[in-house]
């Protein structure tokens, strides 16, 4: 599984987590930002904006089942 820690390394919802993602993408920051905001694993940042990217109108649980 990938890393999901917050800034303070501490465990951070998924749900949450992936939210904040695909916020931030929609806001259209850089993928190297989002992943400095997010503080999550890098991997786990650039597999969920894959997801995100090629399934136009897949929701926060919709990524959850395909990771």
């Amino acid at each position: 599984m990938f890393g999901i820690l917050n800034k303070n390394k501490e465990p951070r919802d998924m749900d949450i987590l992936i939210r904040d993602i695909m916020k931030d993408m929609d806001a259209n920051r850089s993928v190297d930002d989002i992943i400095r905001r997010s503080g999550a694993d890098e991997k786990f940042v650039r597999r969920v904006l894959q997801i995100y990217v090629t399934h136009p109108g897949v929701d926060v649980y919709g990524i959850m089942e395909r990771l």
